[in-house]
Order: C-alpha cells, then structure tokens, then sequence
C-alpha cells in the first residue's frame, strides 16, 4: 500500500525530511482530552473506554512524535556546531 503523503505536514517532493506540525497535534490532544471529560458526564462506559482509548493512542503517538522532532533539532544543532 502506498504510503500517503502529508502526513503530519510531510513533504510532497519526496524528501527524505518530515515535518511535523505539533501545534496541531497539540489541538488534537486537547481536543480528545475534553471529549474525555465529556465522556465521564455521560456515564456510559462504553464512550468512556473508546475515548480513552483514543487519547492513549494520540498521546503515544504525539510523544514519538516529539521525540523524533526533539532528536533531529538536537542532530542539526549538533551538525551547526562542528
């Protein structure tokens, strides 16, 4: 399966580069975050489990994601030095 491009704000030229737009992935997290509260208001804990769910899910994925970001900033900053 091809791989889709602009993921997270990937380039389209095919550059071996990526870049990630965090402010929107940031949206994301707080966006799932209410929606969690909200969940808890219902009472039903079939919403509660999928939304948490989902959270855990964007949240693992947004730490590798910074991870990531933060280690390549560290490697150019590195590369500056020299």
């Amino acid at each position: 399966m091809p791989r889709q491009p602009e993921a997270f704000g990937e380039s389209l030229q095919g550059e071996d580069e990526e870049h990630y737009d965090l402010a929107k992935m940031q949206n994301v997290v707080a966006a799932l975050d209410f929606l969690r509260g909200e969940a808890e208001k219902t009472g039903c804990e079939e919403i509660r489990i999928l939304i948490d769910s989902a959270f855990n899910s964007v949240m693992c994925t947004y730490y590798l994601v910074l991870r990531h970001a933060t280690a390549a900033d560290i490697g150019d900053s590195l590369k500056d030095f020299h």
